[in-house]
């Protein structure tokens, strides 16, 4: 993790991104008061301190959420897709074509779409579009 000077930190901070601090004599990072509020070791008064010298890094985020294709059993029927450009279908049938190869589904026009491909690039609603989520399985980053 590349350490920081106090003024990018604090301009990090500034922006709402998460900095840590390490102050002289300690083995561990602590997270700084987010503006607005939260638990943290220390507030922002360490970037105008004088009587330390602090260590300034961004904080770790946790992995972002990763999804792997749908398996052909997993397509939700009766589901609205939609793509980049907004424009959607119902999926009233999934269509096993080409299992072996890769997995297609078949979009009600007669395209065959593989499922890797919508995972890229749909979103898929069960709800009549209230809610829209990637066209996959969420797995652990």
């Amino acid at each position: 993790m590349n350490e920081l000077s106090v003024q990018e930190a604090a301009l990090a901070w500034a922006q709402g991104k998460k900095v840590e601090a390490m102050g002289p004599h300690q083995d561990a990072w602590g997270l700084i008061t987010p503006i607005g509020g939260g638990k943290s070791l220390w507030t922002s008064e360490v970037f105008t301190r004088t009587d330390k010298v602090f260590t300034f890094r961004l904080a770790t985020e946790p992995p972002s959420k990763r999804y792997r294709p749908w398996t052909p059993e997993e397509v939700p029927l009766n589901a609205w897709f939609k793509g980049e450009n907004g424009i959607g279908f119902k999926l009233a049938y999934a269509d096993l074509w080409k299992v072996d190869v890769s997995p297609t589904v078949a979009n009600g026009s007669g395209s065959h779409l593989s499922l890797n491909y919508i995972l890229k690039v749909w979103k898929h609603s069960t709800d009549n579009g209230k809610t829209w989520l990637p066209c996959g399985v969420e797995v652990e980053a």
